[in-house]
């Protein structure tokens, strides 16, 4: 089996899989701006800054992780 026929559907599932992990990153990054809503602009911002990096992290990891599944089998 090539590298790329498990690059695929790997990718395909984490891309699937991003579409709620997303969706809860963003919500928790939303109820978090609630609750700091008369905080330091600061903190707004790093709490902004760790859900885009949370979004980069999440579907990366989740990949790496189905591509070493897939290898094991």
């Amino acid at each position: 089996m090539s590298e790329l026929d498990l690059l695929v559907p790997a990718l395909g599932w984490a891309l699937l899989h991003f579409v709620w992990q997303g969706r809860l990153i963003g919500g928790l990054a939303a109820v978090a701006l609630a609750a700091l809503r008369g905080a330091d602009a600061r903190l707004r911002y790093a709490v902004c800054a760790l859900a885009l990096l949370a979004c980069l992290l999440l579907p990366s990891g989740h990949l790496l992780w189905l591509l070493s599944e897939r290898q094991s089998l």
